[in-house]
């Protein structure tokens, strides 16, 4: 069998791109697949594809990711129409890749999956405007928690719940006894910079010995700079862009932090997870209460609650037995995101 994934642009190296390496390594055992990644803003990537897969660039560039971005690539799939008529099965990865592939559907032999990355309602109004209009057209729709499942089987009734996996095995204990704090993710409005900077500015007034470990690029790459520098902060924020090795910062780490306004089903939560490492986040509406047991497993903080964020923060410092003892609740909260269990939905899926 021959699978198709179209990715919006697989060098983001973010969370969706990720699970799509975690996922196409895995399926590549058993089925011949292509990877289709409509952009490439970055040089590289750090998810590395098994050698089975062939991986194209359509490099169908805009300086700025629009409304019209999409039918450049409905444009090429046209241009392309024996190639994708190729396939047996074609999975778009993401809302922009899933919208595109919903209005191509009718005119491919293809069996056609929308494979969401993010919450229903974390998309802009056209978006969201395109999809109730186009989603009907997907064979299956693919959604990553069940708190949506009623608002997308509105749109498509073949709609199937599947949570992320992570490649990631449990090494060692994380370092709990080192006094740092994890952030990774980028720097957006999404993963609630400003409010992460904040959280920053009033903690580090209050607390002297933890410090932060920050990974992460985005739009407020320079914003991000002028705060550490203007709240004198270089002893206490270890910032990079990118690392190539998440799961040694996560076992070098006592606690994950995340300031979303909105998610999916992060990855880096589920990692964090399967490494035994305990998370302080905000309560989107879908994603970190499918990972997190509240105060089992680490704390979940109603959404711009910055004083209780900073709250969870020194009760988790300030407590060694607590530490230990979400640390033990994370490692059992991973369970469900079991890879073979997810492996065989998705096989079941293909084989249908």
């Amino acid at each position: 069998m021959k699978v198709c994934f179209l990715s919006k642009d697989y060098s983001y190296n973010g969370g969706g791109e990720r699970m799509l390496c975690n996922l196409a390594n895995e399926l590549s055992c058993s089925y011949d697949i292509t990877i289709v990644s409509f952009d490439s803003s970055q040089k590289s990537t750090i998810y590395m594809l098994d050698s089975k897969i062939d991986f194209i660039e359509a490099k169908i560039l805009r300086r700025k990711i629009n409304f019209f971005t999409k039918f450049d690539y409905i444009k090429y799939i046209k241009n392309h129409a024996d190639f994708f008529d190729s396939f047996d099965v074609i999975i778009g990865v993401g809302i922009i890749c899933n919208l595109v592939l919903s209005y191509c559907s009718p005119k491919l032999k293809a069996k056609t999956i929308g494979w969401e990355h993010f919450c229903y309602d974390g998309t802009p109004f056209y978006q969201k405007i395109l999809r109730k209009l186009l989603f009907k057209n997907l064979s299956q729709v693919v959604i990553l928690t069940n708190k949506d499942f009623e608002k997308y089987k509105q749109l498509n009734l073949n709609t199937k719940t599947i949570y992320n996996f992570t490649n990631m095995e449990f090494r060692k204990t994380p370092e709990l006894h080192n006094k740092r704090f994890l952030f990774v993710g980028r720097l957006s409005k999404q993963k609630g910079f400003f409010d992460f900077c904040k959280v920053i500015k009033k903690f580090c007034k209050m607390n002297s010995d933890w410090n932060f470990r920050v990974i992460g690029n985005g739009e407020y790459k320079n914003d991000f700079e002028k705060f550490i520098k203007s709240e004198n902060l270089e002893s206490r924020i270890n910032w990079s862009l990118i690392s190539n090795d998440i799961q040694t910062e996560i076992e070098n780490s006592a606690c994950l932090l995340m300031t979303s306004n909105f998610e999916g089903l992060p990855m880096v939560l589920i990692e964090a997870s399967e490494c035994a490492l305990p998370a302080i986040s905000y309560d989107t509406t879908t994603g970190p209460s499918d990972i997190i047991a509240d105060s089992k497993s680490g704390f979940i903080v109603p959404i711009h609650d910055q004083e209780l964020f900073i709250e969870r923060m020194k009760q988790f410092l300030s407590d060694f037995e607590l530490q230990q003892k979400l640390s033990i609740g994370a490692k059992k909260e991973s369970k469900k995101f079991c890879k073979q269990n997810i492996l065989r939905q998705w096989i079941e899926i293909l084989e249908q």
